[in-house]
């Protein structure tokens, strides 16, 4: 009888314990959000893929081309828990959230310049639209019926404090074209329908 008492009492004292770790827990994630789980990357521990649903993009002139994208990190960050240094592992900041923008291809470091860039979301992977308007797409010369532009839409971490970070090593070539009217379009898009019979659409071709 005294073996099957001090056995309740061993059980007991288990299960309060577990609850004791159990409390603080819940205790940390309620009053310490940000460190619960909380961990830290310089951005040379990060990598990026991005896919887009076309390559080329085929556009009346004066209309907007939208893109649409998924983005993945590897390892996969977790806004407002995760933070990132974007100095050498020196200072890190939390991650607010993501988006994509694009830059004129050929561009490899933030000196380039962000053109267009999409909403942010928390969420990650991410699916985002980024939109160029009619007037950042290239300009028809005279006599011509068609004028293309190449672009990089990369993926973009939003920080709390520092310098958002961008992934050009994880960006997506994109081809604009632009047509001067809809015979034109329509002309070149029966042609690509033609040749990629498998494609997203005339309008673009898939990826």
């Amino acid at each position: 009888m005294m073996l099957d008492i001090d056995k309740n009492k061993n059980i007991r004292s288990k299960l309060k314990k577990s609850c004791g770790v159990l409390l603080l827990a819940v205790l940390l994630l309620v009053f310490f959000p940000n460190s619960a789980l909380a961990v830290q990357y310089t951005i040379d521990q990060i990598s990026w893929t991005l896919s887009t649903n076309a390559s080329v993009h085929r556009v009346l002139q004066g209309d907007p081309v939208t893109i649409n994208a998924h983005g993945s990190s590897s390892p996969i960050l977790h806004a407002d828990t995760d933070s990132v240094s974007n100095f050498g592992g020196g200072i890190y900041s939390y991650v607010n959230g993501f988006y994509i923008a694009n830059v004129g291809q050929g561009c490899t470091s933030n000196s380039c310049g962000v053109e267009n860039e999409s909403s942010h979301t928390t969420s990650e992977p991410f699916d985002l639209s980024l939109t160029l308007d009619g007037t950042d797409l290239p300009q028809i010369p005279a006599g011509q019926t068609v004028a293309s532009r190449q672009i990089l839409v990369y993926p973009v971490i939003d920080l709390e404090i520092a310098t958002d970070v961008s992934f050009f090593t994880g960006s997506v070539p994109i081809t604009i074209e632009v047509y001067s009217s809809p015979a034109a379009l329509a002309a070149a898009a029966q042609a690509a329908c033609t040749a990629n019979p498998n494609q997203v659409g005339g309008n673009a071709d898939g990826t």
